[in-house]
């Protein structure tokens, strides 16, 4: 058990009462996810801010949640593994971004490239099975179309930035919601068993 658990249960085994319909095992998940979000979002300011591109980082990580929150995706179980996984890839697209070269004519086709990659990945895999997204069959249909539907107003408003001179912020939606779809193929949770291979020790250590 690692220390954001033992934390976490300990708050539940505090705050649930009697008359409370959750039990301390759902509340103790509830408060671990928070402790986990918290660290997430320290680690990628404060690193962010080292190298100089917090803008870029916190309009990736907005744009990423925005439509990771329809979808769901991959979730990493360690808190280390969570953080370092996290927090380097957000980092890394963030930092490319940062320095991708200003190519007008070729922003455009970019652009679109990515949109149209993030369609399809998440036409076929959207939303993932393991989210909190309700299993209904109706529900996973619903949150199919407004993603779908985001993804095209996106692109449409993206490649609008770029006519009026707003690459950068084009480049950076796209590359967000590229990086959320890329969070929901298979490859990507067989990556990150492994990663969670590598951190087991140490999480189970702290």
């Amino acid at each position: 058990m690692s220390w954001t658990e033992r934390t976490a249960t300990r708050l539940a085994e505090r705050i649930k009462t009697p008359e409370s319909p959750y039990s301390v095992a759902q509340i103790s998940h509830g408060i671990e996810m928070v402790i986990m979000y918290f660290l997430n979002s320290f680690a990628l300011l404060f690193l962010a801010w080292l190298w100089g591109i917090l803008m870029e980082a916190c309009l990736l990580a907005f744009f990423y949640i925005l439509h990771r929150s329809f979808t769901g995706g991959l979730h990493l179980k360690s808190v280390w593994s969570c953080m370092v996984g996290g927090v380097s890839t957000m980092l890394l697209f963030a930092y490319l971004v940062k320095v991708l070269p200003a190519m007008h004519a070729w922003t455009y086709m970019l652009v679109a490239l990515l949109f149209a990659c993030s369609f399809v990945i998440n036409y076929r895999y959207a939303p993932a099975e393991h989210t909190y997204v309700s299993t209904q069959e109706s529900i996973k249909k619903a949150c199919r179309k407004i993603i779908l539907g985001l993804l095209v107003f996106g692109c449409i408003s993206s490649e609008f930035l770029v006519f009026f001179n707003y690459e950068h912020l084009a480049m950076i939606y796209a590359t967000a919601v590229f990086l959320q779809s890329m969070h929901l193929l298979p490859l990507s949770y067989q990556l990150a068993f492994r990663l969670e291979t590598i951190f087991e020790r140490i999480d189970w250590r702290l």
